[in-house]
C-alpha cells in the first residue's frame, strides 16, 4: 500500500521558529517523563500543549495556537512535544497511527540530526529543522532516534 504524505522545509517564519526551538532547547522547559512511546522503544520526555480537548500548557497561547492556524486546522485532537535521547544505535519505535479515527498527523521537527521519521513503506523522513510532515492518520509511521545530537524534538499536531 502506498501512503501519501507532504514535507514543506521552512514551514514557520525563521524568527518564529527560533523563538520556539529557544523556548524547547532551553532548561526552563517543562519535560515529562514517559516510559515508551509504542511497546518497546525505550522512554522519552513529552509536552502536553493541548491535551483532553483543551490547551495544557501556558505556552499553548503564545508559541502554538498560530502554528493550528497556520495548518488551517478547524479541529484540534492533540498538540505533544516529544524529546529523544541520543543513543549508540537507532532505534526505531513500533509502527503505529496516532489515533483511532481520522484526522491528519503533523510533525514540526525542531532540530536537524540523523533521526528520522519511517513510514510503513519503508520511506524515511529526515529530521531537518523547520520542516513540517503531513501524514493522513491511515499511515503507520515509526520515530527513529537520533546518534548525533543529545536531542531529537519533534512537536505532533492530530487535527482536522
Amino acid at each position: 500500500m502506498e501512503y501519501k504524505y507532504k514535507e514543506i522545509k521552512n514551514f514557520l517564519p525563521k524568527e518564529q521558529f527560533k523563538s520556539l526551538q529557544d523556548l524547547m532547547f532551553s532548561n526552563t522547559f517543562p519535560w515529562f517523563f514517559q516510559p515508551h512511546q509504542t511497546k518497546n522503544d525505550g522512554y522519552f520526555m513529552s509536552h502536553n500543549f493541548f491535551y483532553n480537548n483543551k490547551p495544557n500548557s501556558i505556552f499553548y497561547e503564545d508559541y502554538i495556537v498560530s502554528i493550528i492556524q497556520r495548518l488551517k486546522a478547524n479541529m484540534v485532537s492533540e498538540v505533544r512535544a516529544n524529546l529523544l535521547f541520543k543513543n549508540k544505535k537507532h532505534i526505531q519505535s513500533d509502527f503505529h497511527v496516532d489515533k483511532p479515527f481520522y484526522c491528519k498527523t503533523a510533525l514540526l521537527y525542531m532540530n536537524t540530526n540523523n533521526g528520522y521519521t519511517m513510514l510503513k513503506n519503508k520511506i524515511k523522513i529526515k529530521a531537518e529543522e523547520n520542516k513540517l510532515l503531513i501524514i493522513d492518520t491511515k499511515t503507520p509511521h515509526a520515530a527513529v532516534s537520533q546518534t548525533d545530537r543529545d536531542r531529537r524534538i519533534v512537536i505532533n499536531f492530530n487535527y482536522l
